[in-house]
């Protein structure tokens, strides 16, 4: 029944035919039904394979609705995504050396934080930055050094370094 009352509102409608167009990543394919006050609403199918529920012209025509969802998903997506590397080795070298410097509770505090041992401004507050500086290591087996042991950790004072070749660390 719903679909002869779907039927009959449309062919006593008077609306644009919008079959085919493209609406942002949207493509309309049929109207679905012309509602009082609404006008008429159109199935779409999204560039990502989604057939989408009912859109309103007007959405589509006024770029309101331009996708099934998937475009404001990667919008997020890409804004919170800063770097997209918290599982890299590199990353997890900086929380260590965040955690020695800062962190009181940290078994390695007393050597590091607790010694004064801190770490730069620009290296504590972004790792986008500490990687642009350090570029990625070598290899697994590398790990950050500073080369004067008294210093703090900032660039120039860095290197990647393979255990027990010289790391002031290790002596």
């Amino acid at each position: 029944m719903l679909e002869l009352l779907d039927l009959w509102s449309l062919l006593n409608a008077n609306y644009d035919d919008l079959c085919g167009e493209r609406y942002g990543r949207l493509t309309a394919i049929r109207p679905v039904r012309c509602l009082p006050g609404v006008g008429v609403v159109w199935q779409c199918v999204c560039d990502c394979g989604t057939v989408t529920d009912p859109v309103r012209a007007g959405n589509l025509k006024s770029g309101n609705t331009q996708s099934c969802g998937c475009l404001r998903r990667e919008r997020v997506i890409a804004t919170s995504t800063t770097h997209g590397m918290s599982k890299s080795p590199e990353y997890v070298v900086w929380q260590g050396m965040l955690q020695r410097c800062n962190n009181p509770n940290h078994d390695s505090y007393p050597h590091y934080g607790g010694l004064g041992v801190c770490v730069c401004p620009r290296w504590e507050f972004s790792f986008k930055d500490f990687y642009d500086d350090m570029k990625a290591r070598p290899s697994d087996k590398h790990q950050i050094d500073r080369l004067d042991a008294h210093g703090d950790y900032e660039p120039g004072n860095c290197q990647w370094e393979l255990p027990g070749k010289g790391s002031k660390r290790d002596q």
